[in-house]
């Protein structure tokens, strides 16, 4: 799917009945943080083709729908999922962050994988199902509790 520019009047149709998750980029033409993410969202699109819509909405142009969402910081970007607001990132950020934001909060339950000799200790997170194989459970015991682990 391709970018598509949404207005105050057609914000509904456009992104609160669409089928498909959309994630909205409140944004302004003077905004340079707003022009740095840009061609993200634009391979973000290419990248997600049918299964996310991405929306920009100038908030020049319009004020209606950022006030009714509380914006108050550009780039703001809000992820629907069924009309509803699922999740909100305020600020630049890089793809790679933003394709975890994406993931985590689009596809299924998140899973933790929990420290061999202390189970009550999170090491990481990962949106997906685990498989609890020995590899896994040596490289959860060998991390540090507090490291993010790539799986």
């Amino acid at each position: 799917m391709s970018l598509v520019h949404t207005s105050d009047d057609t914000f509904e149709s456009d992104v609160l009945k669409s089928e498909v998750p959309v994630l909205v980029d409140f944004w302004a033409e003077w905004c340079g943080p707003c022009k740095a993410i840009a061609p993200i969202l634009e391979e973000i699109s290419g990248d997600y083709q049918d299964r996310l819509q991405i929306v920009k909405l100038d908030v020049d142009s319009n004020q209606k729908i950022p006030l009714q969402f509380g914006i108050r910081s550009i780039p703001t970007l809000i992820l629907f999922k069924n009309g509803v607001v699922e999740a909100q990132q305020v600020g630049a950020t890089s793809k790679r962050l933003l394709k975890e934001f994406l993931d985590t909060n689009l596809w299924g339950d998140t899973w933790v994988i929990q420290h061999e000799r202390d189970p009550n200790q999170e090491i990481a997170q990962k949106q997906g199902t685990i498989n609890h194989s020995p590899a896994i459970r040596n490289l959860a015991a060998a991390a540090s509790p507090l490291r993010k682990l790539a799986i």
